[in-house]
């Protein structure tokens, strides 16, 4: 049974990694699609109706998804129906609420905030979405807790793939009508795969539920653990949503035209901040697996004890061999990876600028699992507010003075201010030792060295554009690897790290 469990711990965090990967690929790919067929001005208009339908998706679900998770997992053997009935009207309340709200104020958000007099169609077909993603988190929280994560991965990928099938379609026939019907065709895919995946997750999650075998009573706790992250994560998803739709205003002060201020805020947000991204779909789906492990041995033995060093010790270690090798990647190839996806103007400068700002921004996610399996998810939370709130005053001090340059270097500003009260929280409440020459200096050598052989061989190959950079990407990391183990930055010790975890989690398990 426990080896079963195991198994299954194993296989899930397989999944989810690979999940992660796929739509993050996809997600990427599907962007820089679009920005190349609608261009950077329309793609930044999206990018602004994402942020408040992202606060909006923030509002429907309330902590709704991770409740259900925490409860059902609380109470597994137990019959989970009269919980689940209550998540599901929990998440029905707040879904329609947020749709309702989304309809009535879209005209406000179009003409005043927007600035858009063809936007309101759009937003109220968004709104539509909302009550179908707030269902669709507790049915995601249910398999989660169940270790069915296959399931919703699968629901995840087909609805990844119809949006992107229905927008192909919508623009085809739309897009030479003008941006409005472009806008709508983005938006009525996006709602009709939400309905789509909505529909798949219930046929499955009333399939699973048929063959319910609980026979204690379940315990409750819905509001208890839902209402706090809700309101934390209104007052965090607020300000950020906030200060994406004051950019292009902002932008304008510096002397950009309406037009120039949003098409620079969708080649951020639509093709630069999505590259930078992409790659941590694989590291963060495996170190969410560190919170339980990390919360089991502080229970035990408290946070300064030698084994909390150790998860913390390579946890860094390897997070910093990640991250230096992505960001050597992502900075040298700057220019090759904005030239294949159409040049945009500065573009490859911002993402040089981003590349330099990997390390942090990896490592930043790390230090809050660590964190949070410390109990320590409150400050982590404090210091989430103050970067966003933070990060809106000097909106206004650098924008105007400096234009796209100092929207680029609040966001650097924003990654190093919460990553430094993470880290020195972290520092605090827990031991462990970061060592500059193995942890730093070495692999920051390395990683510059592996790229630049990968990116002289790629040349003298003289490939196509998309072949230089996978040539060029597979050469440069196994130069890194080997360079790494050479230097001793990577060692066996290492590369047993995810299997001790596992085997952590059988003797949890026990």
């Amino acid at each position: 049974m426990i080896l079963k469990r195991v198994g299954l711990l194993m296989i899930n965090g397989t999944v989810s990694a690979i999940t992660a990967f796929l739509m993050s690929g996809i997600g990427v790919w599907f962007n820089l699609y679009l920005t190349r067929k609608i261009g950077t001005a329309m793609m930044g208009h999206y990018q602004l109706m994402m942020s408040i339908y992202s606060f909006g998706v923030t509002f429907a679900s309330s902590g709704a998804n991770f409740a259900t998770m925490r409860l059902v997992s609380e109470n597994m053997g137990a019959r989970l129906s009269e919980i689940l009935r209550k998540c599901f009207l929990y998440a029905l309340v707040f879904g329609f609420g947020s749709c309702v709200i989304l309809l009535i104020f879209a005209p406000f958000f179009s003409h005043s905030i927007l600035h858009q007099n063809n936007g309101v169609i759009s937003l109220r077909i968004m709104a539509l979405s909302l009550p179908f993603v707030a269902a669709s988190g507790i049915m995601v929280g249910y398999f989660t807790a169940v270790r069915k994560v296959y399931k919703t991965a699968l629901i995840q990928i087909g609805e990844q793939l119809l949006k992107i099938g229905l927008t192909v379609l919508f623009l085809s026939h739309f897009l030479p009508r003008g941006e409005e019907y472009t806008c709508l065709s983005l938006i009525l895919a996006g709602t009709l795969g939400e309905g789509a995946s909505f529909l798949a997750s219930l046929g499955l999650f009333h399939y699973d539920r048929k063959k319910e075998k609980g026979i204690k009573k379940a315990t409750g706790g819905l509001l208890r653990i839902a209402l706090p992250i809700a309101f934390s994560s209104y007052l965090r998803s607020g300000l950020v949503t906030v200060k994406h739709l004051l950019v292009p205003s902002q932008l304008q002060k510096n002397g950009m035209t309406h037009r120039q201020a949003v098409s620079a805020f969708g080649i951020i947000h639509g093709i630069v901040l999505p590259i930078i991204l992409f790659p941590t779909s694989l590291l963060f789906s495996f170190s969410n697996l560190l919170i339980p492990e990390v919360a089991e041995v502080r229970a035990r033995s408290g946070n300064h004890s030698r084994r909390i060093t150790y998860f913390i010790d390579r946890s860094i270690q390897l997070t910093l061999l990640f991250s230096f090798g992505t960001a050597g990647y992502l900075f040298f190839f700057a220019e090759e990876l904005m030239s294949a996806w159409g040049n945009h103007e500065n573009s490859a400068m911002y993402l040089k600028m981003l590349a330099l700002l990997v390390p942090v921004m990896y490592l930043d996610h790390t230090v809050d699992n660590m964190l949070k399996g410390l109990d320590e998810q409150v400050q982590s939370m404090k210091y989430n507010i103050i970067d966003s709130a933070v990060g809106l005053g000097l909106l206004f001090l650098l924008l105007p003075q400096f234009g796209t340059a100092g929207y680029v270097f609040l966001i650097c500003f924003s990654e190093i201010l919460n990553f430094t009260l993470s880290f020195r929280r972290l520092s605090k409440v827990a031991c462990f030792n970061l060592m500059f020459g193995k942890g730093i200096f070495l692999p920051a050598l390395c990683a510059i060295i592996a790229v630049l052989i990968g990116k002289n061989m790629a040349f003298l190959l003289d490939l196509p554009a998309a072949f230089l950079l996978i040539t060029s990407g597979i050469v440069t990391l196994l130069f890194y690897f080997l360079l790494l183990r050479i230097t001793g930055c990577f060692t066996q010790e290492d590369s047993l790290w995810v299997k001790q975890i596992f085997q952590s989690t059988k003797k949890r398990v026990s």
